[in-house]
C-alpha cells in the first residue's frame, strides 16, 4: 500500500483520505462475492464391490419332461454397502432388472421372472420383516417396504430370490443390474435417490453329462454250526449234530429221537430290491431202496410246531422274522419254532423262501439261521437215506 501512495504523490495525484477504511471495505466486498459460490457437494451413489450371483442350477431352461432349470434359486452377494445411518444410507426399494446386455432392458430368452419370491432364510440385506415384492413385469424384481431400514453390515450382504426360470440362451452373457433406493416402490419403478448400485454377468451352461455304472455285487455263503450251546438256530431250537458248508451229517439216527443240524447263510448285495434265498431238495430222502422218508406235515407258508417224539419226518426251520411273502415271522411267531416239509405232496412247491431283505445288505446285516430237523419212529426202514439240499439267492437290482 505504501508503494502505492509514493507512486501517486510522484505523479501528482492526491492522496485520497480514509484509504485504508476504503481498502477494508473493498476487501469485505470480494470475500463476500467469493463467499456467494462456495457449496457442498452432494452425496453419490456408491458402487458395490465384491459382486456376484449364484444360481442353484445354472443350466438353460428346458421343457423336460422333467423340466430343467424351472425352478432356480437366486443368490447375490455383495461388499462396500452404504449404512453409515445418515443421507442415503438408509433403504426402501431394491431393484433387480436381468437383461442381455448391461444397460439394456430386453429380457434373455426364455426367461422368466413373474413368479419369483423372496427368500427369506438366505436373504440379510435386509432384515425381511415388512418388505413387499412386486414382479409383475419380467426380467424386473422390485423389494419394497414402506419404512426405510439401515442394512446390518458392509460385506457380504445377499439377497436370495427363489422360482425363477433360468434362460434358454446358452453359453451366453446375462446380466443382472442391482440397485437400492430411498424411497419405495410405486408406479410401476423404485422412488427416491439411487443408494448403491452394480452390474453382475453370468452364464448359463447345459452342464456336464457324468457317467458311472456300477456293477451288480453279490456275496453268498454257506458256513455250519456245531453241535452243542443253546439257541445254536435261533430261539428255541438247539442243535444235536455237527454241519458244514456242504455237509448235514445225522448219523447214527434211534428210534423216538429228533435230530436238528444247522446252517449259517450269510449274504451281501448292493442290489436295489434286496434278494430272497430260497431252499429246496432234489429228492424226497430216501435210501437205496427207494424207501424214503415222510414229510412233515408244515409248508412253508403254513409251518407247524414239531412237538410230537417219535415222529417220522424231515423239515425245515428259519429265524428270519421278516420274510418277503405271507406272515413274515410265520417260522418265529410261537413260543416254539415252527417247520416246513421240502414240498413233495400235490399242494406244496420248491424253491422255498428262507430269508429276505428289501434293499442293499452288507454281510453283517445278512446273516441268517436255517435248521434241519430229522424224526424216526421204530417201523422207520432200515438204510443210508440222502437228498441233497439246494440253496439259491436270488438278488432283486
Amino acid at each position: 500500500m505504501n508503494r502505492i501512495v509514493r507512486a501517486a504523490e510522484a505523479l501528482g495525484v492526491r492522496r485520497p483520505k480514509n484509504v485504508r477504511k476504503t481498502l477494508a471495505k473493498l476487501t469485505a466486498v470480494v470475500l463476500a462475492a467469493t463467499a456467494t459460490f462456495v457449496y457442498s457437494v452432494p452425496a453419490q451413489a456408491a458402487t458395490l464391490t465384491g459382486a456376484s450371483v449364484y444360481l442353484s442350477d445354472s443350466r438353460p431352461y428346458a421343457a423336460g419332461p422333467p423340466a430343467v432349470a424351472n425352478a432356480v434359486s437366486y443368490t447375490f452377494d455383495a461388499d462396500n454397502v452404504t449404512r453409515d445411518g445418515a443421507g442415503l444410507g438408509n433403504i426402501q426399494c431394491i431393484k433387480q432388472v436381468f437383461a442381455t446386455t448391461s444397460t439394456g432392458s430386453t429380457v434373455p430368452t426364455g426367461m422368466v421372472t413373474t413368479s419369483a419370491t423372496l427368500d427369506t432364510s438366505g436373504t440379510d440385506y435386509i432384515d425381511d420383516t415388512g418388505w413387499s415384492t412386486n414382479v409383475a413385469t419380467n426380467g424386473s424384481i422390485f423389494t419394497y417396504d414402506t419404512t426405510s431400514e439401515e442394512p446390518a453390515s458392509a460385506t457380504d450382504r445377499t439377497v436370495v430370490w427363489d422360482n425363477i426360470r433360468n434362460s434358454t440362451s446358452t453359453d451366453t452373457g446375462i446380466f443382472m443390474r442391482f440397485s437400492t433406493y430411498t424411497g419405495s416402490f410405486s408406479g410401476g419403478d423404485c422412488q427416491g435417490t439411487l443408494v448403491d448400485t452394480v452390474t453382475v454377468q453370468y452364464v448359463l451352461t447345459s452342464g456336464q453329462l457324468l457317467s458311472l455304472t456300477v456293477d451288480g455285487a453279490l456275496s453268498f455263503t454257506v458256513t455250519g454250526v456245531t453241535t452243542g450251546g443253546s439257541d445254536d438256530c435261533g430261539t428255541g431250537v438247539t442243535t444235536t449234530t455237527t454241519a458244514t458248508g456242504t455237509t448235514i451229517p445225522f448219523d447214527g439216527v434211534t428210534a423216538g429221537s429228533d435230530e436238528i443240524a444247522c446252517q449259517t447263510l450269510t449274504v451281501g448285495t448292493n442290489a436295489t430290491n434286496g434278494f430272497t434265498v430260497y431252499i429246496r431238495d432234489t429228492v424226497q430222502l430216501a435210501n437205496s431202496l427207494s424207501q424214503t422218508i415222510a414229510d412233515w406235515g408244515g409248508t412253508n407258508a403254513s409251518p407247524t410246531v414239531w412237538t410230537a417224539t417219535n415222529t417220522e419226518g424231515y423239515a425245515y426251520t428259519t429265524n428270519d422274522t421278516t420274510l418277503g411273502t405271507g406272515d413274515p415271522d410265520r417260522f418265529t411267531d410261537g413260543a416254539s419254532r415252527e417247520y416246513a416239509a421240502y414240498g413233495h405232496g400235490a399242494t406244496q412247491t420248491n424253491n422255498a423262501e428262507v430269508a429276505y431283505a428289501n434293499g442293499p445288505t452288507s454281510t453283517a446285516a445278512g446273516v441268517f439261521k436255517v435248521g434241519h430237523k430229522v424224526g424216526i419212529t421204530s417201523t422207520t426202514e432200515p438204510g443210508a437215506y440222502s437228498t441233497t439240499i439246494v440253496y439259491t439267492c436270488v438278488p432283486v437290482y
